[in-house]
């Protein structure tokens, strides 16, 4: 992967000067070379710390908060696991018990395909029925919804342009309630400026984001991305590497399979 960066790097050297220095991209570069070879073992450490969590179910049965545990850790790393563990959730639950098993089940159906599935769970809920200390997941699962079928619908502008909507409403209504100067509010607050169309603010806060959060961070991963992404549409080909190559690497130490960084670089 380090030498398909490199190529990437020489292929657009010609373009205009750049924010982030060589000997910083390279230096971010070596840390993903090495995070990569430690790849199978982090991914294992992960797996392990799931199939712990299985055996306690095993254990005790199919307790809530232990199927949400499942769900939650399965998520991004094998989502396929992670809808069926939500799915026993909706099936132990009842009532209110069961709201915020099937908003994240609806959240992630689009990953399989299931767009008006998706879309019929999830609006199935009435959000006046949403106790207020789950009002931050219900609407980050309904933005996480919407933010997945607009890229599926790329091809088709209007769609995806509505779903895109949807999702910075969500967004907003996140920041309603998210606590002011935590990581996730700051990354939420970054990733609306840069998806409503407000690169200068976001690239602030985002830059801040990645510079704070650890090496394994979901959100520093997550900010790098946009970062990259930012840096790729102005031509600025130093920070569009660095910030891949960053992004990339927090999400191998995760063992995040979800991994939108490796794949454009693998391409």
């Amino acid at each position: 992967m380090h030498r398909l960066l490199l190529s990437l790097f020489a292929a657009f050297a010609l373009l205009p000067a750049v924010a982030v220095p060589q000997s910083k991209v390279e230096e971010a570069l070596a840390d993903l070379d090495r995070a990569l070879e430690h790849r199978r073992t982090y991914i294992g450490m992960r797996q392990a710390a799931l199939d712990s969590l299985a055996g306690l179910r095993r254990e005790s049965g199919d307790s809530l908060p232990l199927l949400m545990r499942l769900a939650d850790g399965y998520t991004s790393f094998n989502n396929d696991s992670a809808l069926v563990y939500l799915s026993y959730g909706m099936e132990s639950a009842n009532g209110a018990e069961a709201l915020p098993f099937r908003w994240k089940h609806a959240s992630l159906l689009p990953l399989a395909g299931f767009f008006e599935e998706a879309t019929g769970e999830f609006y199935s809920i009435e959000p006046e029925g949403v106790p207020d200390s789950l009002l931050v997941s219900y609407y980050d699962s309904g933005r996480q919804m919407h933010s997945y079928m607009a890229s599926f619908y790329g091809m088709y502008p209007d769609i995806a342009a509505e779903h895109k909507r949807r999702s910075l409403d969500y967004q907003a209504k996140l920041l309603e309630l998210l606590p002011k100067g935590s990581s996730e509010y700051k990354f939420r607050q970054g990733e609306y400026y840069y998806l409503s169309g407000k690169p200068e603010l976001a690239r602030v806060i985002l830059g801040e984001l990645v510079d704070d959060e650890p090496a394994d961070s979901h959100l520093r991963a997550r900010a790098a991305h946009h970062l990259s992404s930012m840096a790729r549409a102005s031509g600025d080909t130093a920070s569009y590497v660095y910030y891949l190559a960053v992004s990339a690497t927090a999400d191998v130490l995760s063992a995040t399979r979800e991994v939108f960084s490796g794949r454009k670089t693998a391409k």
